[in-house]
């Protein structure tokens, strides 16, 4: 295996370190080839290291691989700033944006490999600058487009296609969407805080307490707690502050042992009808016995009802 494939392959892995680590054993009196290069900024990238990632990619010649490399870059610093993850990038934001976006367009025009990332990437381009129809129009072309087998993407783009309606308080079409994540990716941590943010606004719209909506939110932020990796600092904070505000909406903080003990096997078909069926369905593929008070959550309507939080 050849120095490259080993670094591809640990980045895949999501090794960083371990990339990051063997790209820099090249020898110096070794030219890294162009491949290497653009690892170790996709490494540094995905570390946080944003600005010695950029570095890197502006000593390349441009290729495809460069390019969206250093389009993501971009994004992803913008967007950890405005989360407040990450120092400002030293650009003017607009203009930092605005080169993703034009590059993006190069890589969507020329058709090529990278095309559906940088229609992703771009998506989120346009929602920095608050062009938010032309970024959800872009999400939905993205979902369209995208061979139903890359996973990783479908699932962020339907994430940050339920964010959007979140945003509007259209929480019942978010729900649906971070469902179709997590059914997607039932380990990406990232869907299951996005399910639970969703159901935890709901949960506030609806104005009940302690309903089975705050229930099915803090099982969702309790399974992305358990899931997520510590280095990804947005994905943490998502699952830590979820969790935090969820909690809040009880008057009495449930024991965390105690919410594992039902038992979804036993429990399953008891609240079963037409209505719900799916949606039973669907907690107990993925849940199985970790679940939370699910045998309360199954009996919540999937339709408008669902905000209102009758039980059938």
């Amino acid at each position: 295996m050849s120095i490259e494939q080993q670094i591809e392959k640990l980045i895949g892995e999501e090794r960083y370190e371990e990339a990051l680590s063997l790209c820099e054993t090249v020898n110096d009196t070794y030219q890294k080839s162009h491949v290497i290069r653009v690892q170790n900024a996709r490494a540094l990238h995905e570390l946080y290291r944003y600005e010695e990632a950029l570095e890197i990619i502006k000593t390349l010649d441009p290729s495809e691989e460069s390019l969206i490399t250093e389009a993501a870059i971009i994004i992803d610093w913008v967007s950890d700033f405005y989360y407040k993850n990450c120092d400002a990038p030293p650009y003017e934001i607009p203009v930092f944006i605005n080169k993703a976006i034009n590059i993006c367009d190069r890589l969507i025009a020329g058709n090529t490999p990278y095309k559906l990332d940088a229609m992703y990437y771009k998506a989120n381009a346009l929602s920095a600058i608050s062009e938010k129809t032309a970024y959800r129009l872009l999400l939905h072309e993205v979902i369209d487009s995208s061979p139903s087998d890359i996973h990783h993407l479908l699932a962020r783009t339907t994430i940050n296609l339920g964010n959007s309606y979140i945003e509007e308080g259209r929480y019942v079409e978010a729900i649906e969407l971070y469902e179709k994540a997590v059914r997607r990716m039932p380990d990406f941590s990232m869907g299951w805080s996005g399910f639970g943010t969703g159901l935890s606004h709901a949960f506030y719209y609806s104005g009940r307490e302690e309903s089975c909506l705050l229930h099915m939110a803090l099982f969702c932020f309790y399974r992305a707690e358990e899931l997520v990796d510590r280095r990804k600092i947005r994905y943490a904070k998502a699952a830590e502050n979820g969790l935090k505000y969820v909690l809040g909406g009880y008057k009495e903080k449930p024991k965390k042992e105690d919410i594992t003990e039902w038992n979804p096997i036993a429990e399953k078909g008891k609240c079963a009808t037409k209505e719900n069926a799916a949606f039973e369905e669907f907690f107990y593929s993925i849940a199985l016995n970790e679940t939370l008070f699910l045998n309360l959550c199954l009996g919540c309507r999937k339709d408008d009802s669902y905000l209102l939080d009758k039980f059938l």
